[in-house]
């Protein structure tokens, strides 16, 4: 076996031992009884119809005939019912191990910074970690399976190989020459088919992708309007087309060892009967004997064939174990630190030292040089056109990045010296690409927090919900999105945002960050929302994102970002007089304000 494949083997075994014995440790002790008991049982089969068919061909010993019938009987009886009762345990353990297994990716994911989660390699560790676990579905931890598998073969093999030694070694010698021979060709085959599957992942994305393109409402309104059914078509078309070449070639291989293999059996068959024949014609043994011999020998052949092709699967599910190494132990950075506890009894100052950053894997820094002071509980609005660099600033501010140079530090600390689930607590924030749950509008305001609804109704009210709220027949148990009940309601835009606007307000949270909270809102809920501003931070440090002007007016200070950097910084007015950047981006939408007014 090849010694790195090897020691995936033993490691991917010792770690799927462990992930047993933490979350179920009957199953570990149902597995080893279902080892036993798949070894021995064949042994029934094979030895006690020898006895049965000497006595009828011999001395008719009533006695004897009932006692090895009972006795073949009953050994299947109670060996199959065992077998059964250890198998149901065993699934039933195997099922709380898989969804312990789960709850640990998931809080392993969840805890995992948001650099590995939003990278596209980490949909492939993912989809190479899977096949370890499941062996492409063959079941969680089957490697663990098929190694019990192997254990149970290797204790029926050693009997049979005691009871076909005795028959003709030569002949034993035969059958395991062609085993080796039907093994190696098959384990080139399959690893033709694991390379195959190396390029599996994206063609299944991309197939996936394009299938569910004309069921997604997302996507319905512009492949309507801008007529893409056709388009739409061509991609799954050419997707299809690669899934199906994938297809093909991996059921040809298959196809292939099938033959190999079936070649090999009537050859295997052959020597087998004509050996066993010879045997009763020359008087060598007789017909309980040829019975015992032949089920040994297809009992040994497919024993022996079930090593091997265990092992082979084993083999080529192991490599895949740096995967789930990688995949347990993504970097966690955003945690790591001295863990300071954060005991705030007034809002705090924020600074930017110095901070420069570079987005994993790019060559160019989106932010540059950032040095800013925000005093506590004063409001700094970030403004400046797309990609200037403002929802980078807010990102790196709530830790879901690290600075590539500088730091940021709250009240005179480095916040990355905090205790990372601290740190949050003192923010309530509204990104502009907010996620709604499937889930109650309770649930989705109060965030699992044990808030009083009197003080949820009040912060969904103060968003201004409060017409569509009064609308909803079950108030706050009225579910969001359809997708698990169908009396839930689908949010607009607007709407949502103002969901996530009264989540920020219920937390409550000594610094508020807004990144774009007006985006998707009408003027009118804008201006409501613009009215409120100056009470929703009252006494809090705020940190306002807008690419709408307008809103800067109602900070203490502003800073227009330019190409990731910091161009001018002040209040309002002064930066009006300066003529510069914000001047020219404030007289713009002033403008175009005008004249829609007027025009309308």
């Amino acid at each position: 076996m090849n010694k790195k494949i090897g020691k995936h083997w033993f490691v991917g075994l010792r770690f799927l031992v462990k992930i047993y014995w933490k979350h179920k440790k009957s199953s570990l002790f149902f597995l080893a009884a279902l080892c036993v008991l798949s070894g021995v049982l064949p042994f029934a089969g094979i030895v006690f119809p020898k006895f049965i068919l000497d006595e009828l061909t011999g001395a008719h010993d009533i006695n004897r005939i009932v006692f090895f019938v009972s006795a073949l009987l009953l050994c299947t009886l109670f060996g199959n019912t065992l077998e059964n009762f250890f198998q149901s345990r065993f699934e039933m353990a195997q099922l709380r191990v898989a969804d312990g297994w789960l709850l640990d990716v998931s809080t392993n994911l969840y805890k995992a910074d948001l650099e590995h989660i939003e990278s596209a390699s980490f949909l492939d560790i993912g989809a190479k970690a899977n096949r370890f676990l499941s062996a492409d579905g063959y079941g969680f931890g089957a490697i663990l399976r098929k190694t019990e598998n192997i254990a149970g073969q290797i204790i029926t093999l050693a009997g049979i190989m005691a009871i076909i030694s005795l028959l003709n070694p030569l002949v034993l010698l035969i059958f395991i020459v062609l085993i080796i021979v039907t093994t190696l060709f098959n384990s080139r085959i399959k690893k033709i088919n694991v390379e195959l599957q190396t390029k599996l992942p994206p063609i299944q994305r991309r197939s996936g992708y394009y299938s569910n393109l004309f069921s997604d409402n997302h996507y319905a309104k512009e492949i309507r309007v801008n007529d893409l059914g056709a388009w739409g078509l061509k991609k799954l078309k050419e997707a299809m087309n690669a899934f199906y070449g994938f297809a093909k070639s991996w059921w040809n291989n298959n196809l292939k060892t099938q033959l190999f293999s079936n070649g090999v059996t009537f050859i295997q068959q052959g020597v087998a009967y004509g050996y066993l024949i010879y045997g009763v014609v020359s008087g060598k043994f007789g017909i309980g004997s040829f019975t015992m011999y032949l089920a040994a020998i297809n009992a040994f052949s497919g024993a022996m064939t079930q090593v091997m092709n265990d092992i082979i699967d084993i083999r080529r599910y192991s490599d895949y174990y740096d995967a789930v190494d990688k995949f347990l132990n993504m970097p966690k950075r955003q945690r790591e630190g001295k863990h300071l506890p954060i005991a705030l009894k007034a809002p705090p100052a924020l600074e930017f030292r110095d901070v420069s950053f570079r987005y994993p894997g790019q060559e160019t820094f989106t932010l540059k040089h950032i040095s800013i002071v925000i005093p506590a509980g004063q409001k700094l609005s970030v403004v400046g056109e797309n990609g200037a660099g403002k929802t980078t600033f807010t990102k790196l501010l709530m830790r879901l990045y690290r600075p590539t140079e500088g730091a940021i530090l709250l009240n005179g600390v480095d916040i990355q010296d905090y205790d990372f689930d601290d740190y949050v607590k003192t923010f309530s924030v509204v990104f502009q690409d907010f996620a709604l749950f499937a889930a109650s509008l309770r649930d989705n305001v109060a965030l699992g927090r044990d808030v009083n609804d009197a003080k949820t109704l009040d912060a969904l009210r103060r968003s201004g919900f409060s017409d569509k709220l009064d609308r909803l027949e079950k108030g706050l148990d009225t579910p969001i999105y359809k997708m698990l009940d169908e009396s839930g309601f689908e949010p607009s835009g607007g709407e949502g945002q103002k969901i996530v606007m009264a989540r920020a307000l219920l937390k409550d949270a000594p610094v508020i960050v807004l990144d774009e909270p007006t985006a998707a809102l009408d003027p009118r809920a804008e201006y409501e929302i613009y009215m409120n501003f100056s009470k929703m931070a009252t006494g809090k440090t705020t940190v306002f994102i807008s690419h709408r002007l307008s809103s800067a007016q109602f900070c203490d200070t502003i800073a227009v970002f330019k190409n990731g950097e910091i161009v001018e910084h002040g209040p309002h007015a002064a930066l009006v007089k300066q003529n510069g950047l914000y001047h020219e981006l404030f007289t713009m939408q002033a403008q175009f304000y005008e004249e829609t007014r007027k025009a309308s």
